[in-house]
């Protein structure tokens, strides 16, 4: 409910920033728009799994390495993509 009402404003001005990307003036720039879940400020376990769908929280440590592997990642399969809404999850380790 506080998506439509209260926040709204707030999704309306993160998806016209997207669009200059998708279809504006920075489309033929590489990027990565990445929109996780819930952030925690748990110690990072390292482990991130890009997912289609809901999930749950992910520490604000393991989005940022995500965010730093891109820079360095060779072929970082994720370019020209928009990670929307809970699509990063961290699991625990077995």
């Amino acid at each position: 409910m506080l998506m439509y009402t209260v926040m709204k404003g707030i999704f309306t001005d993160k998806n016209n920033q997207e669009g200059l990307f998708l279809k504006g003036p920075g489309s033929d720039l590489e990027y990565c728009i990445v929109r996780p879940g819930g952030l925690t400020l748990d110690p990072p376990n390292g482990i991130i799994n890009v997912i289609d769908g809901e999930a749950g929280s992910i520490t604000r440590a393991d989005v940022a390495s995500f965010c730093l592997d891109a820079l360095d990642t060779p072929d970082f399969p994720y370019i020209k993509k928009v990670l929307r809404r809970a699509v990063m999850r961290c699991t625990a380790p077995n």
